[in-house]
């Protein structure tokens, strides 16, 4: 009996499996996202779906709102000025209201203009937007995913769009950066980015063009994860589970400068690294802030809603141009989940250190009601201050809603700031507080905080072994990269060699073109291990150190990348600055930092001693001084399968970082100081990763101009299998919902309904156990599995 049974059961299992496929036909979703949305959710949940976006970039002006037309697609050139009342905080027109302009005569909240960009309260310049604001709209699409984002460009320069956090697998002439993997996207010209949301978590958006990104072209991209998976091991990690609502809790940072030319001078941080070489003009969360000359009544602030008795994820995007900030949230302690997307064992700190480019995940718990109502408080600071001696900063505020949901008003920041407590006050000499990502070894004692390193973090979800890098490599896969100002006159630079891009060739839509290749190889860096090349840059001219910086990576191969700030004499001259370092089109597993030598007030006084820079007055060739201090001396087999995955990682002053990655992604991938004036004036270079066997761009790339293609053509370049079609063909339609042939619609009703008899029958003629597991053991099941991360 039990024979007949199964067959029948696998007979009903194969008919249901087969309907399925047949119905799981990918979607496509134009979402609305234009002048009146501040954040474009995808409400496609299914992996090979397609999300559409548009974004229009222009340069608009603070304090000033436009007139929105054409159902939100555009706006009116010509604004209207605003001001915030100094006594009232009202935000109202410049002059009386008059029917003729609607700009004049609506309300502060009203969507019929934009919103005035009022931003620190102080700064009456241009800026750059995206879709009316800035920071441009939150996107927000599900893994896998294929995202399409038209981008249309009103600004008078050229411009590009980097998906900070996509590795944009086989397709690096996707990656947006100007003269590396594309041509600019001309004045008036529109360009089509398609790719993969593969990589979950907390990612962001941001020109690759000049100094566009610290102007306000840049916006958060959230990819969100299995969250059956990541809620249950957290909840069995740490006992509860959380609310994730990234259209109201992503936190975008940026330090803000005037548009005239800043002021210089220097400042340092407790280790007496150079934080800045120039004033601090203000910070803005989210878009919003407060310029310290300026009273909070004539100010907006960011504001994040929260209810009591509840845990909420909370997403920090660190957009900045120069300035690292120390993030808290005053009488909260902060769990961190995540770090560029990539899921860690959580950690409760007080402080996170976030550096540009940077990502970090953290959950809050928020207190009880019946500690809010003894308060009776329910507002509390959100600080990000610098990590100068004296440090600035940028605020916003956590607001309880308990029952009014009414916002506090400006007139009411004061206050707020006022009685709410800052954890520096319960960092003492009994109790310290702890801080993660710290620039330095150890804050100076007299601050009573503990610093916790990435490196000591680890993945809440072990990586494969068959995605792990190998520990023990072959020199030739050894890449030491060493960033200081060391270039020709003493400009940025990375192994003394300043980059020098090529507008006419970009690297990515070389490819298969032996004419620009050629180009390229006359341009690039001659002699990169030769120690005497480029060891006089003070002196001599040095035109051959100011070139195309390219290291060669073959396919497949485990690469340990040694990052450091030192020099030949152990000096701090020259390199006296800790850098965030970004490297695109991969993750890479962290797993070890080490830093210079501190005196006992925590000051740094040599650089560390382990990389012999090979030249005598610059670090042009460096490596490991003996191979005793390589990390992978007297280790075997697979690096740690919790070494925490990092895209951008701090460099401290002084120190060096350990990393590894597998060579698995073929092309041409940007690695540069994500600080802005440092990667313009030239501190980067490119990984050529095996790019014999690099995809070759679209042809219509290769021209400057506009630039589109669709899914199915971007799934060609990419080297994907085409989509077969056969009797049971389909279409795309304007809606997004897909055709399917009348036949195949009746066979897969007929298919259903026979899966369902057959399953039923089964069932009922043998234990129900042979269909059905108990929920338990399902529950058991999925806590075993691993989460899988995709490189």
């Amino acid at each position: 009996d039990l024979i007949p049974s199964l067959l029948i059961s696998r007979m009903g299992i194969n008919i249901l499996i087969l309907s399925l496929m047949l119905i799981a036909v990918a979607e496509s979703y134009k979402v609305p996202c234009d002048y009146t949305t501040p954040v474009c959710t995808c409400p496609l949940t299914d992996d090979d779906d397609t999300c559409e976006f548009q974004l229009i970039i222009q340069e608009l002006e603070t304090f000033t709102r436009y007139e929105v037309t054409r159902n939100g697609t555009s706006i009116d050139t010509d604004g209207t000025e605003w001001y915030i009342n100094e006594t009232t905080g009202e935000l109202l027109p410049c002059e009386e209201n008059t029917a003729s302009n609607v700009c004049e005569n609506i309300t502060e909240e009203s969507t019929a203009c934009t919103q005035p960009f009022t931003v620190d309260g102080k700064s009456n310049r241009s800026f750059i937007a995206i879709n009316g604001r800035a920071p441009g709209p939150t996107l927000i699409v599900n893994k896998d995913q294929y995202i399409v984002v038209n981008v249309i460009n009103k600004l008078d320069d050229n411009t590009s769009i980097h998906w900070h956090g996509m590795h944009q697998k086989n397709s690096h002439w996707m990656d947006g950066v100007e003269h590396v993997t594309q041509c600019g996207i001309p004045p008036d010209g529109s360009f089509t980015y398609i790719f993969q949301a593969i990589q979950t978590g907390t990612h962001w958006y941001h020109s690759h063009s000049e100094d566009e990104r610290s102007r306000g072209l840049f916006g958060a991209l959230i990819v969100k994860e299995q969250q059956d998976e990541l809620i249950e091991q957290v909840q069995y990690d740490l006992g509860y589970f959380f609310e994730d609502m990234p259209e109201q809790h992503t936190l975008t940072l940026l330090d803000w400068q005037d548009e005239d030319k800043p002021d210089k001078k220097d400042t340092f941080s407790p280790d007496g690294a150079e934080v800045s070489p120039f004033v601090y003009w203000s910070g803005i969360i989210n878009g919003k802030g407060r310029h310290q000359e300026v009273p909070y009544t004539e100010t907006r602030l960011s504001i994040f809603t929260v209810s009591s008795d509840n845990t909420y994820r909370f997403r920090l995007i660190g957009a900045q141009s120069i300035f690292a900030y120390r993030v808290s949230v005053d009488e909260h302690k902060l769990i961190v989940i995540a770090t560029d997307g990539a899921l860690v064992q959580p950690m409760e700190v007080d402080y996170i250190i976030i550096h540009s480019g940077e990502r970090y995940d953290f959950l809050l718990k928020t207190k009880t009601r019946s500690e809010i109502d003894n308060l009776n408080r329910e507002n509390f600071m959100i600080r990000a201050d610098t990590l100068e001696v004296e440090p600035h900063f940028a605020e916003a505020i956590l607001h309880y809603d308990t029952g009014s949901n009414v916002e506090p008003k400006s007139i009411q920041y004061e206050s707020i700031k006022d009685s709410s407590i800052p954890v520096s006050s319960r960092c003492t000499n009994t109790s310290h507080c702890s801080a993660l990502n710290c620039p330095f070894k150890e804050y100076p004692p007299s601050y009573n905080v503990d610093c916790i390193h990435i490196h000591q973090l680890q993945l809440m979800f072990p990586e494969l072994d068959n995605n792990l890098p190998d520990v023990q490599v072959g020199e030739e896969d050894k890449l030491f990269f060493n960033f200081g100002f060391e270039g020709p006159k003493g400009s940025s630079s990375m192994n003394a060699r300043t980059m020098k891009l090529l507008p006419s060739h970009p690297l990515s839509l070389s490819v298969g073109n032996t004419q620009k290749v050629q180009a390229i190889h006359e341009e690039e860096c001659k002699d990169l291990e030769d120690s005497t090349v480029c060891d006089n840059n003070y002196i001599d001219n040095a035109d051959e150190c100011n070139c195309t910086h390219i290291r060669d990576t073959e396919k497949n191969r485990s690469i340990q990348m040694i990052l450091s700030t030192v020099r030949p004499d152990y000096d701090l001259k020259r390199i006296h600055f800790a850098h965030p370092i970004h490297l695109h089109g991969h993750y890479f597993h962290v797993v070890d930092i080490q830093f210079g030598e501190y005196n006992e007030d925590g000051v740094l006084e040599s650089t560390n001693k382990d990389i012999n820079c090979g030249g005598t007055n610059n670090c042009a060739n460096p490596n490991w001084k003996n191979t005793t201090v390589d990390y992978a001396y007297g280790r075997k087999g697979k690096i740690n399968r919790k070494a925490p995955l990092k895209d951008t990682l701090l460099i401290p002053s002084g120190g060096y970082a350990v990393v590894y990655f597998k060579a698995n992604n073929p092309g041409y991938w940007f690695l540069h100081c994500h600080i802005e004036v440092h990667v313009l004036k030239g501190m980067s270079a490119v990984i050529a990763e095996e790019v014999s066997m690099a995809t070759s761009p679209p042809e219509k790339m290769l021209k400057y101009g506009n630039f589109s293609f669709s899914v199915e053509q971007f799934k060609k370049a990419r080297g994907d299998e085409t989509e077969n079609s056969g009797w049971w063909t389909y279409k795309r339609i304007k809606n997004g919902l897909i055709a399917v042939s009348a036949v195949a619609s009746i066979f897969i009703f007929i298919s259903i309904v026979l899966a369902v008899i057959v399953t039923v029958l089964c069932c009922c003629y043998v234990d129900c156990c042979c269909c059905f597991k108990e929920k338990r053991e399902c529950k058991e099941s999925r806590k075993r599995k691993n989460y899988e991360r995709v490189d």
